[in-house]
């Protein structure tokens, strides 16, 4: 802060130069495309093998297939139970992860490098030779099915479900929750899911991107070594497109009996990641409510005190995208708070400030150099572009792209991309009160109630 004056907000004194690592490339059999980079910083490596079959794949009756499946791939493999196959990763020094949405489904490997051939021959074991032993698969799915309840008491899984819900309608590839219902998870039996695990291994387009000191040619040796049985996998990636879909503004409600606050989710669809002017399209997010600056929370937090913190972003999924704003605010002020969102939501299309578009030029150059610092960072960046089909040129570029950002192009943006009138606003919260400062508001827009149970 300035020492003159608390309330003036610090300013970046110059917008940086950073020059991205070079990304380098390589092929192993049978036809696996791997993006490295080699950081010799650490005697560490980082890799990510990613499958191209995520959760929108899977048959509705069986919801939760693919993260079921996901939590039972490291319960053991080969010889080894799944804690004397843990327990040979800790005497490694490595790590194993196993995670997916519904887009991809991906392995994560942390090694040092001296164990690095040893960790990949471990997870080549997993690949090949998996357990599925039922006393796990029963834990596993048990557990799912606790963490399925639990979620019925969180306001913002519970606002997070009926949103992605009413956003993506109908049969659209989003429109269910990859985490499933009880009663799908309920149906999935072990040998659904080792079948699964075959259906995703064998017919999906397949990559690796790795980060870390190691160099291409012990990299391709290593990774031709234990991932060369995958003969069948890496059919072309599909192309699926989809329409963005705007649909009319309504509110959902969803009780919760005595609950002191108010969740609120609001958003609608929006363009795939790099689609249209993604650039501006992030910068003017930033200005309405994507940092702790943003006008949304000096307008909801600071002016008013409704909230801790208010935020909106833009999300990354593959197919198509979305808007997503949220904040919890005290039960009392639910549509006062949303009011004075609307209100923000309408200030954004009609003009942004020099000033504003200076601070958030900076701040997007001078975040993005932090993506730099570390192997992890490294990983997700070749993710990123992997994932979204961009162009390498993506890094060595975006500091010009943003440096030439105008005020015209970001109102541009906000004038397309995020739409008051689109709004799907979930309340999950007492609707009583909820109900009474709706009706007493300038908040006209349709609203229905959700019972909490039809959710899971």
């Amino acid at each position: 802060m300035n020492r003159k004056n608390g309330n003036t907000m610090p300013f970046p004194r110059s917008i940086a130069s950073i020059v991205p690592p070079q990304i380098e490339h390589l092929i192993v059999s049978p036809g696996i495309p791997v993006s490295y980079i080699t950081n010799n910083t650490l005697p560490m490596v980082v890799l990510e093998i990613i499958f191209y079959h995520g959760a929108r794949k899977e048959n509705p009756e069986q919801k939760g297939i693919t993260l079921l499946t996901l939590n039972m791939a490291d319960e053991g493999a080969g010889p080894y139970d799944s804690l004397t196959f843990h327990d040979k990763f800790d005497f490694l020094g490595s790590g194993i992860h196993c995670y997916g949405d519904q887009d991809t489904v991906r392995i994560q490997v942390t090694s040092l490098r001296e164990t690095f051939a040893e960790t990949m021959g471990l997870v080549s074991l997993m690949l090949h030779q998996p357990r599925f032993e039922n006393k796990d698969f029963d834990r596993e799915k048990h557990r799912m099915l606790v963490q399925l309840q639990q979620a019925k008491d969180v306001a913002d899984r519970i606002a997070d479900r009926v949103l992605t819900r009413n956003i993506f309608r109908g049969s659209h590839l989003y429109a269910k929750d990859a985490f499933g219902t009880i009663k799908t998870l309920e149906s999935i039996s072990r040998d659904s899911s080792l079948d699964w695990f075959h259906e995703i291994l064998n017919n999906s387009s397949v990559e690796v991107v790795a980060a870390g000191a190691i160099d291409g040619n012990v990299l391709h040796d290593i990774l031709g070594a234990t991932l060369s049985s995958l003969r069948s996998v890496n059919p072309a990636r599909e192309e699926v497109l989809i329409d963005c879909v705007y649909s009319p503004a309504t509110i959902s409600i969803v009780h919760r009996d005595g609950a002191p606050q108010t969740e609120i989710m609001m958003g609608h669809q929006a363009p795939k990641v790099l689609d249209g002017d993604y650039l501006a399209r992030s910068a003017a997010n930033m200005i309405l409510g994507g940092q702790f600056s943003s006008r949304l929370n000096m307008n909801l937090r600071e002016k008013h005190g409704f909230t801790y913190g208010v935020h909106s972003y833009f999300s990354s999924r593959q197919l198509c995208g979305e808007f997503i704003l949220a904040t919890s605010v005290a039960a009392k002020d639910t549509a006062k708070a949303l009011e004075q969102i609307f209100i923000e939501l309408g200030k954004i299309k009609k003009g942004v400030t020099k000033k504003e578009v200076a601070f958030v030029k900076a701040s997007m150059v001078n975040r993005f150099s932090l993506g730099f610092e570390t192997n992890t960072h490294l990983l997700f960046n070749m993710i990123f572009l992997r994932l979204h089909r961009a162009a390498e040129t993506y890094f060595s570029t975006y500091v010009e792209r943003v440096k030439n950002l105008s005020p015209d192009a970001i109102l541009a943006a906000a004038q397309e991309y995020i739409d008051a009138q689109a709004m799907q606003v979930v309340l999950v919260g007492n609707q009583e009160e909820i109900k009474a400062g709706l009706a007493a508001s300038s908040v006209t827009i349709p609203a229905e109630q959700i019972e909490n149970d039809s959710l899971w």
